[in-house]
C-alpha cells in the first residue's frame, strides 16, 4: 500500500476536524466576528455540548452556569473556547493506547498537548493568527493513529531496525513501510482540506529546512517535539534525541537564550491545561 492509498482508505472526515478546518478559515479572516465563530462551532452539536459542559466544570465555572456557546465565549474568551474546540476532540482521538508503539493510554494526548502549547508560544511571538500553531501542534502526530490502525503488525520490524541499526523512528518507518508517520499525517490533513502551511508543517516536522515556504511552523513543530521531551512528555518506544541547530532556531525566529524561556513559559501553561483536562 502506498501513501496515497493509505490516506484514501481513511474514508470519512470526522465532524470535529471538519469544524477545525472551518474555524481556521474564520480565524484567518480579518473581517470575521464572534457570530461567525459561533456559527461554525454550532455545526457540531456534540462539540457544542462538550464546550458548554466543560465551561461549567469546577476549573472554569462561576456561580452562574453557562447555558449557550455565546455565554461560553463571553465568559472564557474566544481563544480559550477555540482551544476547547480543538482539545476536546483531540482528547478523544489521541487518548487511547497505541500498543504497537509502546504508548500508554493518555500519553499521546499529553505529548500532543505539550507540543500544541509550545507551538502556540512560538506562534504568539510572531503574532500568528490565534489557534493556528496550537492546532498544528495538537494534530502533528495524527499519522501515528493511522499507522497504528493500518500497519501495527509491521512495528516489531520497525523497532528491531531502530535497535539493531541505531536508526531514528522515521528512517526505520520509511525503510519498512515506504513512508513515515509525519508524511502520513501531512497527507491526511491535506486530504481533509487543512491549510497548506499546516499540512506541510506536519509533513516536514522532522526536516523543516526542506519544507516549502513558509517554514516557520515546521521549525516550530521540531522545537515543540524537543521541548515536549524537556517537559517530560515524550513517551513510547519511539523516543529519540532531537537536536535544534542554529538554522532551525532561526527558522523559528528564536534567539539562543529564548529556548529556556520558552520551556519555562510552556511548563506553567501545560500544568494548567492538564489540570483543566482532568476536570473536564
Amino acid at each position: 500500500m502506498n501513501l496515497q492509498e493509505l490516506v484514501s482508505s481513511v474514508k470519512s472526515l470526522p465532524p470535529a476536524p471538519r469544524v477545525l478546518v472551518r474555524l481556521l478559515e474564520v480565524v484567518r479572516d480579518p473581517d470575521a466576528d464572534s457570530d461567525r465563530v459561533l456559527e461554525v462551532l454550532q455545526m457540531d452539536a456534540a462539540l457544542t455540548a462538550e464546550i458548554i459542559r466543560t465551561s461549567n466544570t469546577a476549573y472554569f465555572s462561576s456561580s452562574t452556569p453557562v447555558s449557550s456557546l455565546d455565554e461560553a465565549v463571553a465568559r472564557l474568551g474566544y481563544l480559550e473556547v477555540y482551544r476547547m474546540a480543538a482539545r476536546v476532540p483531540a482528547g478523544k482521538m489521541f487518548g487511547g493506547a497505541i500498543d504497537s508503539m509502546g504508548i500508554a493510554a493518555g500519553e499521546l494526548f499529553e505529548h500532543s498537548l505539550a507540543c500544541a502549547i509550545v507551538a502556540d508560544e512560538l506562534g504568539q511571538r510572531i503574532d500568528m493568527e490565534s489557534g493556528v500553531a496550537y492546532t498544528t501542534g495538537l494534530l502533528h502526530d495524527i499519522g501515528k493513529l493511522v499507522l497504528h490502525e493500518r500497519c501495527a503488525d509491521k512495528y516489531e520490524k520497525v523497532f528491531t531496525l531502530i535497535e539493531a541499526e541505531q536508526m531514528t523512528l522515521i528512517d526505520a518507518e520509511r525503510t519498512v513501510l515506504g513512508f513515515d508517520h509525519a508524511e502520513v499525517g501531512g497527507a491526511l490533513l491535506e486530504h481533509w482540506k487543512f491549510p497548506a502551511d499546516i499540512h506541510n508543517a506536519v509533513r516536514y516536522q522532522y526536516r523543516p529546512k526542506d519544507c516549502p515556504e513558509p517554514k516557520f511552523l515546521a521549525a516550530a513543530l521540531l522545537i515543540a517535539n524537543w521541548a515536549a521531551g524537556a517537559l517530560g512528555c515524550n513517551h513510547g518506544r519511539d523516543v529519540w534525541a532531537i537536536s535544534i541547530d542554529d538554522e532551525v532556531r532561526q527558522l523559528a525566529r528564536l534567539e539562543p537564550h529564548d529556548i529556556e524561556l520558552l520551556v519555562v513559559n510552556s511548563t506553567a501553561r501545560l500544568h494548567s491545561a492538564i489540570a483543566a483536562v482532568a476536570r473536564e
